[in-house]
């Protein structure tokens, strides 16, 4: 698999060179944080056309979502 866009970066252990380490460049991370800010919006903008017993149900289900999300993927 080649890395074109440019959002990962491939680096060999020294100890081991059967070893891959993976990491996000500088372009991945701005990348991974304009979508993480692309989610907060869509949270807001929706929570600002619910009810209020919608809302907070709706803001509990998201957050753990998120909560989800960051521990499993985060990079950083």
């Amino acid at each position: 698999m080649r890395w074109k866009k440019g959002f990962v970066q491939r680096e060999r252990s020294e100890q081991d060179k059967r070893v891959v380490f993976m990491m996000l460049t500088e372009r991945g991370v701005l990348a991974y944080r304009h979508h993480e800010r692309f989610h907060q919006d869509m949270i807001a903008f929706i929570l600002e056309h619910v009810s209020e017993d919608e809302s907070m149900v709706l803001q509990k289900a998201l957050e753990r979502m998120m909560g989800y999300f960051r521990q499993k993927y985060d990079p950083l």
